[in-house]
């Protein structure tokens, strides 16, 4: 592939530290670019830019353990995640107890510890 989308795709790796030519084409370099990328977000490394790779490259989702009175992208991406599973939430990018008590529901139905924090084993559970 090739093109502007691409472009602003190589764009955002760089941005998030993986040295990645911005000429629009994806090769070699890009789609190792974004296997590194993926795998430092406890994502499926397979190279392609799905939805979970792009939230990712955009909110930043998986960077740093999310926890109660955080606030951000992506703690909107998680409330967005949590959503999708079925959890009524606000997106507002605000990490309060209604997240917080989501967060601890779904952990328990995947049989993760409960403790309302949204590390890579959570974060893994809810990209899949």
């Amino acid at each position: 592939m090739r093109g502007t989308d691409v472009k602003a795709m190589q764009t955002l790796l760089v941005k998030r530290g993986r040295k990645v030519s911005q000429d629009g084409i994806f090769g070699d370099q890009t789609e190792a670019g974004v296997k590194d990328f993926q795998k430092a977000r406890w994502l499926d490394a397979d190279g392609l830019v799905g939805e979970d790779t792009l939230n990712a490259l955009v909110t930043n989702f998986g960077v740093r353990l999310l926890k109660e009175g955080l606030t951000g992208t992506d703690v909107k991406e998680a409330q967005r995640l949590l959503k999708a599973k079925g959890y009524g939430l606000v997106l507002d990018g605000v990490f309060g107890s209604a997240t917080k008590s989501a967060v601890k529901s779904f952990q328990r139905k995947k049989l993760i510890w409960p403790d309302g924090v949204v590390g890579p084993k959570t974060a893994a559970k809810l990209r899949a």
